[in-house]
């Protein structure tokens, strides 16, 4: 805790702020843990995404010679980035702080160019084309609790989708899309110290509701385990145990499977190898064969995919970098992914539960998304797992390399993502957008 304490008095910004295209200029209408109110709302030019300061004006600047005002230097106490905008007013995260926020304080938004306006590049410097930045097209409510995972299935057997959010000890049913905060459902982790890590859906072995596998840390045991859910007569209901962890990933052939893996008691490799998990007559089990996979030992780091007509499988490598593996060689990126604040120390290993990567298996286009968390306080953070800005990025495959086909950023992190629709051409890219004050949103792209 002192070392965090030193590096988080280190990382306080100075009081100076890059040059931006335009600014809107209000006020703090209120401060509380981390999360800021302005009064600056959509007809100052305010969007969700967009950065924000807030300062202080200190002593005018009067000029010696002529006794003339300057002006008053900007003092600058936080930055942040908004969340949520309305007609009148925002509400924003705060990214980095140098002293107390309150109401009162100024605050100036970021306010990019008009479309269509021109910049020129520094000298020395090319032109090259970025991904443009894509934003959600639907937002959910603000839920008051981080989301560790969701999954999306028809758990009521009423013919529409629902979704599940987890949070650290609690698993709640709402509508998908989700329209308010209250939940349909809510179903408890038992035990002190556990934490679900992920939450997957299986369809019912005959017609009827989708079933939920909701994988915790059991602290008591010290083991990961799975609970099988069932929405019945409006509540969740427990029907079976597995002390395994369950993942979902993608078949090369574009259909969806359940996988299953153990912690083993043993300091030099502690995982078992990866199963597939067996549905028999409304009972979960795994396999009695291995799954062959390339080279993934991680049941959270792994999924596959078609790749130039044939079988690849991606996987986060220990260094967070993509890698592709096929008949035809290996590839890896330059870039990392995967980092999450949903992890786990265990036999002195680091377990992190990797964000999905969705896959597209467009014959012409195929692609994967990947999320990209950024350390609060730079990579000697990284290790406590504060997070607060997130990149969503899209990769297509093409002349043998992945490379972005578009991004968004998110001021937040990110532990779930989920494509919803056939996997050759999805309607829906499902994102679990959480803030450091604890609070977390859905949100909804065109993929």
């Amino acid at each position: 805790m002192l070392l965090l304490a030193l590096f988080l008095g280190l990382s306080a910004p100075a009081r100076s702020a890059p040059a931006v295209a335009a600014s809107s200029s209000g006020y703090v209408v209120r401060a509380d843990s981390g999360v800021v109110y302005l009064d600056l709302g959509s007809g100052s030019g305010a969007r969700a995404g967009e950065s924000f300061r807030v300062y202080t004006l200190g002593p005018a600047l009067i000029d010696p010679a002529t006794g003339k005002n300057l002006g008053q230097p900007k003092d600058f106490a936080a930055e942040g980035r908004l969340t949520d905008v309305e007609a009148l007013y925002s509400e924003g995260v705060l990214t980095s702080s140098a002293a107390p926020i309150a109401a009162g304080m100024r605050a100036e938004l970021d306010i990019e160019p008009a479309a269509g306006a021109v910049q020129t590049p520094p000298a020395g410097t090319s032109a090259a084309p970025a991904p443009a930045g894509r934003q959600p097209r639907w937002r959910s409510p603000w839920f008051d609790f981080p989301v560790a995972a969701f999954a999306i299935a028809d758990f009521s057997g009423a013919g529409k989708d629902q979704i599940a959010l987890a949070s650290r000890k609690a698993v709640r049913l709402y509508a998908y899309p989700p329209q308010d905060a209250k939940a349909l459902a809510e179903f408890a982790i038992p035990g002190i110290g556990s934490r679900l890590v992920s939450l997957e859906s299986a369809p019912a072995a005959s017609s009827g509701p989708a079933r939920l596998l909701a994988t915790f840390y059991d602290a008591a045991l010290d083991r990961m385990e799975t609970d099988v859910l069932a929405v019945s007569s409006g509540s969740w209901v427990l029907e079976q145990n597995i002390p395994w962890m369950v993942r979902a990933y993608q078949r090369p052939d574009g259909t969806r499977a359940l996988a299953a893996q153990q912690l083993l008691d043993d300091e030099t490799f502690p995982f078992s190898a990866i199963y597939p998990l067996i549905d028999s007559d409304g009972r979960f089990a795994p396999g009695d064969k291995a799954l062959k996979l390339a080279d993934s030992d991680w049941l959270y780091g792994f999924t596959q995919i078609k790749l130039d007509s044939a079988p690849a499988e991606l996987s986060i490598t220990d260094t967070h970098r993509l890698e592709v593996k096929s008949a035809q060689g290996k590839w890896e990126s330059a870039d990392s992914f995967g980092r999450t604040p949903v992890r786990l120390r265990w036999q002195n290993k680091l377990l992190e539960f990797y964000p999905p990567m969705p896959v597209v298996d467009a014959p012409t286009e195929p692609g994967v998304f990947l999320v990209r968390n950024e350390s609060r306080f730079g990579a000697m953070a990284e290790a406590f797992g504060i997070f607060d800005n997130a990149e969503i990025i899209r990769e297509n495959w093409s002349d043998d390399a992945f490379t972005p086909a578009w991004t968004s950023d998110v001021p937040g992190f990110v532990t779930n993502l989920a494509l919803v629709g056939p996997t050759d051409h999805p309607k829906d890219l499902v994102v679990a957008v959480s803030t450091r004050s604890g609070k977390s949103s859905i949100w909804i792209y065109d993929p």
